[in-house]
């Protein structure tokens, strides 16, 4: 069995450290195909202003792929929102891992 493991830590860490305000989100993206199904895509992004005064940016921290092909979707998602909610919550550094079997 395999496990992605990720390691955040809000904006702490020397890339991020001119990063004001991070903001990590998850983010949907309904992707519709050639044969008319649907899928939906799940991404762990953060949004920040580099500087002051300048617009916000956001950036990709990790790709799931799609939401219909996880076994569990709702552990998945609840696992998901478990990491961003601790982010929130912390500035220092942990780690979720999330089986993709």
């Amino acid at each position: 069995m395999e496990k992605n493991k990720i390691v955040i830590n809000n904006g702490i860490n020397d890339r991020l450290n001119s990063r004001r305000f991070a903001s990590m989100f998850i983010k949907k993206s309904r992707h519709k195909f050639a044969d008319g199904s649907v899928k939906t895509q799940i991404t762990l992004a953060e949004t920040f202003r580099p500087g002051k005064g300048l617009p916000p940016k956001t950036r990709t921290l990790k790709n799931y792929g799609y939401l219909e092909d996880q076994p569990d979707q709702e552990k998945f998602m609840r696992d998901l929102e478990t990491l961003v909610e601790q982010s929130r919550k912390s500035g220092q550094q942990f780690e979720l891992r999330i089986d993709t079997d």
